[in-house]
């Protein structure tokens, strides 16, 4: 028993040591860390959100997140205000997907609430329209699909 523990504690402190010399390391002038960000958004997405953007405001919240559209068709933002977080999705509206909390011209926005009550959803959704209003000249992304329960 008293090996076992002894080992564990020797494994520990050589981790520990090589995590703290690691983290130290600088990195040699005119070179960058690695990317460790997803996929960025297009111009076209970029736009039709502006002046969304992350680290910005929506409402009262701030911009947490903002996702490209992804393989579902969808595109996502999260706004966080304290503890309470509001997760969007912007899809092209169809007749043949679930009414939609907020439409606006082609789009259809949902959104669900994570410790935030749904009147703070509701607003961030209508914020969010009032932009894509504001943006109509922008074309509609060609990767925007409806909402789809099998795609999710």
């Amino acid at each position: 028993m008293r090996r076992g523990v002894a080992i564990a504690a020797v494994s520990l402190g050589i981790g520990s040591a090589l995590g703290f010399t690691i983290g130290r390391h600088e990195r040699a002038p005119g070179t960058k860390a690695p990317s460790t960000a997803g996929p960025s958004l297009t111009d076209n997405e970029r736009a039709l959100l502006a002046p969304v953007t992350e680290g910005g405001k929506l409402g009262e919240f701030d911009v947490t997140e903002v996702h490209p559209i992804g393989e579902d068709g969808g595109l996502r933002l999260a706004c966080r205000k304290e503890h309470a977080i509001v997760r969007l999705e912007i899809v092209r509206a169809a007749p043949e997907s679930p009414p939609a909390p907020i439409t606006e011209g082609p789009y259809a926005i949902y959104y669900s609430v994570q410790d935030a009550s749904q009147a703070d959803g509701e607003a961030l959704a209508g914020s969010l329209a009032a932009i894509l209003r504001a943006n109509s000249s922008v074309p509609v992304p060609p990767r925007l699909a409806p909402f789809s329960v099998a795609r999710r």
